[in-house]
């Protein structure tokens, strides 16, 4: 699979999004990874950061995937990127990325993901393992409600 033949109408596993995510990066000068972390079951999180600035600018972070069974997210942040990387120069989508920066991260839930196509399609959570009554929390339901 190239970029040339990605097709962005269908869903695509964690290591299909992976290859997408490295011929990105391979493509297009202003686009680069980021390792953002580790799940817990020990998978690389990363994400691109989309950038036609070399001083800093305004940063935004989009985290697609967080719920593993709503494939949708992910599907819709890479369509996203690609209309960014392959705007035509001057168009409103071009310039916005030579005033911010746009981190996006594809799979925020990669045990989760992984876990939709291998066992469970419904399942939600993440996969982490404390003991409790039962597996992984919802990940949007893990923060304080003013971010600590």
């Amino acid at each position: 699979m190239s970029l040339a033949t990605f097709d962005y109408n269908v869903y695509h596993t964690l290591d299909e999004i992976n290859q997408w995510m490295g011929d990105m990066v391979a493509t297009y000068s202003f686009i680069s990874q980021v390792n953002v972390g580790s799940s817990y079951e020990g998978r690389v999180i990363n994400a691109l950061k989309l950038s036609r600035s070399s001083t800093p600018k305004p940063q935004y972070v989009i985290d697609c995937g967080l719920h593993s069974r709503e494939w949708i997210a992910p599907a819709s942040c890479m369509h996203a990127v690609r209309k960014l990387a392959e705007a035509p120069a001057g168009s409103a989508e071009y310039n916005i990325l030579n005033a911010i920066e746009i981190y996006v991260i594809p799979i925020a839930n990669p045990d989760g993901y992984v876990y939709t196509w291998s066992d469970d399609r419904m399942w939600r959570k993440t996969r982490s393992d404390y003991g409790k009554f039962c597996l992984g929390v919802d990940p949007n339901r893990n923060w304080d409600i003013n971010w600590s």
